[in-house]
This record gives structure tokens, sequence and C-alpha cells, in this order.
């Protein structure tokens, strides 16, 4: 059952599917293979998720990490659903791919990590707008180890999506930098992004890790990028949106980032 409705989106599925279609503008890239999507509370940066999911391109499922915020369950968690539930009703789980997955090392099945998290729950009424009838699959992702765990899930994931025989688009949840002021945000933002245009996870890990960049999505993100580089050699970045908080709140001094953008196969 939903955990955050009528706290980071609504609750009425007539107000939610009312803003889902409101910020449905983008245009699907069918070149597309993957996302980033923020998870703040709608008001927030939910025109931003609703920018990123129209622009995907329809597939038969999304396999979406979110990271962990309430350190319960193990380092990688697979959600054991056969649906997931939201104001707007049901998605089904793509059971024969999470089946696979769950073979990956690091890849546990857990329903605790999932319980009270919101980043991918967040993702889930846009996808239900923007691709009626698809599937999901959704991966937990904790901190705790070192980098090559990650980058060996992200293969492992590239392996089985490489002879899979359904269509599936990956989709990270993350914030960007948190609760600093502004310019620092910016700043440290604008690093992340140049990172995550080089689509190399041991950059990426770099720059969040010298310069105390508090992506919270840093380790799905991880993970995706080693996935997209076993998939493609030729992957490229493209950045839909990007704004913060203050934005919204004019609070210039406790700043969250937040990014939409595309991993497109060139």
């Amino acid at each position: 059952m939903p955990v955050v409705a009528g706290a980071f989106y609504p609750a009425d599925a007539r107000s939610l599917e009312d803003f889902v279609s409101y910020v449905a503008n983008g245009r699907k890239s069918e070149s597309a293979i993957a996302g980033i999507s923020p998870h703040a509370g709608y008001g927030y940066s939910g025109d931003i998720a609703g920018m990123v999911w129209s622009s995907l391109p329809d597939a038969d499922t999304y396999l979406i990490l979110g990271p962990n915020h309430t350190g319960l369950g193990p380092l990688c968690s697979l959600a054991d659903y056969d649906v997931w539930v939201t104001p707007l009703g049901n998605i089904e789980a793509d059971k024969r791919l999470s089946d696979a997955l769950s073979g990956v090392g690091g890849i546990e099945f857990d329903q605790l990590a999932h319980v009270r998290e919101h980043s991918i729950e967040v993702q889930l009424p846009f996808l239900q707008y923007n691709h009626k009838g698809s599937k999901v699959v959704c991966l937990c992702v904790a901190s705790g180890v070192d980098l090559l765990f990650y980058k060996e899930i992200g293969r492992g994931i590239a392996n089985i999506l490489g002879s899979y025989s359904k269509k599936v688009v990956l989709v990270i949840s993350s914030d960007m930098n948190h609760y600093e002021a502004q310019e620092t945000t910016v700043y440290k933002d604008e690093l992340a992004i140049s990172a995550l245009e080089e689509v190399d996870p041991d950059e990426l890990f770099s720059v969040v890790s010298e310069n105390r960049i508090s992506m919270c999505g840093v380790y799905p993100a991880l993970i995706l990028l080693s996935a997209l580089n076993g998939l493609s050699d030729n992957i490229l970045f493209e950045m839909l949106s990007y704004k913060t908080s203050s934005d919204i709140n004019g609070d210039i001094e406790r700043v969250v980032g937040y990014l939409g953008g595309l991993f497109v196969n060139a």
C-alpha cells in the first residue's frame, strides 16, 4: 500500500491524475534507455519528474532504482511484490524479470527496505499515467560498501537485460545536493551532472566523494552507469531540467537540487 500518499503527493485519485497529466509535457525519446528523476514532494520537483517520465519511451517494464532513506533491509533490496498500489490503481510487477535479477550477486529479495521508502513510490503515478499497462521492478539501494559492489551489480543487471526478451527502461530516483546554500548546491550539482555526462561510475563516485556532494541516489546511479556501460558503447546524457528548492520556497540557505535527464543510445 502507498505510504506517502497525502504527504509527498495527492492521495485523491482525481487530484493526483490532474497533477501528473498537467506536468506530462515531455516529448518521448525513442532512443532513451534510462532516466534520472527527482523524488521530493510534487510541489517541489513533481514538474521535473513529470517531464522525465513523459519523455521516456514506452516499454514493457520499468526497472526503478531508488536510494534507501530508512536504513531498513539489505544493501540492494529487490521488492518481492505481485503489484504496487497507488491512488491511481495497481501496477503489475514483472515477476519474471525479478526472478532473473535475484540471481545477481548482491541483490536480495526483501520487503523491509520498501515498506516506508518514498523514493520509488513517488515515481509510480508518473509511470501509470504516461505508460499505461507497463510493469515495474523496484530496487532499493543503500550505501555501505565499496564502489566495486555497485559496479558488479550493474554489470549483472546488464547481463540479464542484454538477453531479456522484453523492452526494459531503467530509471534512477535521486535528488541532488542537500541543505547547503544555493550557490554551493548549484556548484556541487554542476560537478555531479558533468560526471553523469561521462557515463562513468568511477568518475561519479570520485567527484561525489571528493566534493562531499550529498546526492542521495548516488549508489543507484553507480549501478545504472555500470549497467549502461554493459549495454551500449555510446550512451549520452541529456539534461531535461534542473532547479533547486529555493525556486519554490525562496530559502537560499538550505537548498536541495533537483535534476531530470535521459540517457540515450547515440
